[in-house]
């Protein structure tokens, strides 16, 4: 019985006494509904392994967080690092957290020439959040509080998609240009962070 189910439904796509049209309709609706069915899994399939590893990465950020606190840490050399404190409440990091990511969202054609000290208005923008960073646990609550956000880019600002799911240092390395990255990066460490993007 439900092998003549089959052969029933099937039909439209084998049985040659039905128009051609009406054939090939069916066969790209259904691939249609294959595609729309399978990319929605796909989808979610995704987000579930972000989710895992965006909870991983703060559980992680919180270990190292409370590590700094404590003074339990140890820099490159393997010395103690002395206990540090955050600078500001949470909320601070989270405003300074949507501060990037709205410097790094849009269109930005301005250049940058950091030999000068001339940052791109996203990379200056940047740099005017990063100037209130005074320790490794500032930098990691900002990272934690940062999280994985989705960057607005449009095509005609040379992108194809929004940048989606990006921690803090994947969005600004796909943003901002190395020799930013660079000038950031010296910038905190003449601050003594130990962190880097």
């Amino acid at each position: 019985m439900s092998d003549t189910l089959l052969k029933r439904v099937t039909s439209i796509y084998t049985d040659k006494s039905i128009n051609g049209w009406v054939r090939g309709i069916a066969w790209i609706g259904t691939a249609a509904v294959l595609y729309i069915i399978g990319n929605a899994i796909v989808k979610n399939i995704n987000a579930a392994k972000s989710a895992a590893d965006q909870a991983a990465r703060q559980a992680q950020l919180d270990g190292e967080i409370a590590s700094k606190m404590n003074g339990t840490g140890t820099d490159a050399s393997g010395n103690a690092v002395p206990a540090q404190n955050p600078s500001y409440a949470d909320s601070q990091y989270a405003a300074f957290a949507d501060a990037i990511q709205n410097a790094l969202s849009g269109c930005d054609f301005t250049p940058s020439a950091t030999l000068l000290g001339i940052l791109s208005d996203s990379g200056t923008a940047v740099y005017n959040v990063i100037q209130n960073i005074n320790n490794d646990v500032d930098f990691l609550k900002l990272e934690k509080a940062y999280g994985l956000r989705t960057i607005s880019k449009s095509w005609y600002c040379g992108y194809l998609s929004d940048i989606t799911n990006a921690d803090m240092e994947t969005a600004l390395t796909r943003v901002l240009d190395s020799q930013e990255i660079s000038y950031l990066n010296n910038y905190m460490a003449g601050k003594g962070i130990s962190y880097k993007f």
